[in-house]
C-alpha cells in the first residue's frame, strides 16, 4: 500500500477462489468489496481510520457506481488497484478506482460518488463536504458526464418479480445492507445462462434508500437489448414504497 507523486493510492491484491463465480471469474460483488476496502485503507493512510471516523460521528456512504469492465479478473490473478479522489460537487465526494494486471493493462475502471453522513444515533443525515477537512489535494476537476450515470428503467413495464428479506449476514458496520450484497442480488435475479456466460461490459447502480435488517424488498427485473447488447435492468422497492436501489448490467 503506497502513494505516488500524484496522490494516487495503490494496493496489490490476489484474486482468491472465494471471490470467484463458478466460471472462475471474479464476482462483481467481490469487485465492489475490494473497491470498498481500498477506499477505507486510503482514508486510514491519510489519518482517518474507522475509529477516527466513528469519533467524529461521520461515515462515507456510496451513492452511485459506474463500472466499465474491459476484462474480468480470474482466480489466482495478481492485480494492482489504484484510487484517487476527485473534486467534490454539491453534496457528493468522488473517487476513481481502477484495477490493473501485472502488465499494467487496465481491466476495470470505476467511478464512484459518495455522501458524508452523520452517524449520531444512526440518523445518517447528509453533511456538506465543507465540514470534512480534506486530507488530500485533488489535481483534476470532476468532469464526469452525469447523464451517463442515470438509469433508464421503465418501471411500468411487465417484469419478473422476486422478494428478498434482508438478513443478518447482509448487514455491515453501518447497520444496513452492505453495498456489495446488492451486486449479488442483481446476479441472483438474472437468468442463469446470462449470469454464467455473459461478459460484463458496464455496471451501473444507484443506491436510493438503505435496506435494513428484516426489511423485505420487492424486486423487479427484465432483460432488454440496446445497441446490439444484452442489458439486464433491475430495481427494488421497500415496504414503504421507497425505492431501495436501481441497477443495470450491459454485456458485451
Amino acid at each position: 500500500m503506497r502513494f505516488d507523486d500524484s496522490n494516487t493510492f495503490k494496493r496489490e491484491i490476489k484474486v482468491e477462489g472465494f471471490e470467484c463465480d463458478m466460471s472462475g471469474r471474479m464476482r462483481l460483488s467481490s469487485v465492489l468489496r475490494e473497491m470498498q476496502e481500498i477506499g477505507n485503507l486510503h482514508l486510514e493512510a491519510l489519518g482517518y481510520p474507522k475509529a477516527k471516523m466513528a469519533e467524529l460521528e461521520m461515515a462515507f456512504l456510496l451513492s452511485k457506481i459506474y463500472i466499465t469492465v474491459y476484462k474480468m479478473p480470474y482466480e489466482g490473478q495478481k492485480l494492482i488497484m489504484q484510487t484517487a479522489p476527485k473534486k467534490t460537487k454539491g453534496i457528493y465526494f468522488f473517487r476513481d478506482i481502477n484495477f490493473y494486471d501485472e502488465n499494467a493493462q487496465l481491466l476495470i475502471e470505476a467511478h464512484t460518488s459518495w455522501v458524508l453522513v452523520n452517524t449520531h444515533e444512526n440518523r445518517h443525515n447528509v453533511l456538506r463536504p465543507k465540514v470534512f477537512t480534506m486530507p488530500y489535494e485533488c489535481d483534476a476537476d470532476t468532469d464526469y458526464e452525469f447523464n451517463s450515470w442515470k438509469l433508464d428503467i421503465d418501471k411500468d413495464k411487465n417484469m419478473s418479480e422476486n422478494k428478498r428479506e434482508i438478513r443478518f449476514s447482509d448487514i455491515d458496520g453501518n447497520r444496513h445492507m452492505n453495498n456489495a450484497v446488492y451486486a449479488d442480488i442483481v446476479y441472483d435475479c438474472m437468468p442463469l445462462e446470462l449470469a454464467e456466460n455473459g461478459e460484463i461490459d458496464t455496471f451501473r447502480i444507484c443506491f436510493k434508500h438503505e435496506a435494513l435488517l428484516s426489511d423485505v424488498i420487492d424486486i423487479k427485473s427484465c432483460e432488454e437489448e440496446s445497441d446490439g447488447k444484452r442489458v439486464f435492468k433491475i430495481f427494488a422497492v421497500r415496504e414503504n414504497d421507497d425505492t431501495c436501489f436501481e441497477a443495470q448490467v450491459s454485456f458485451k
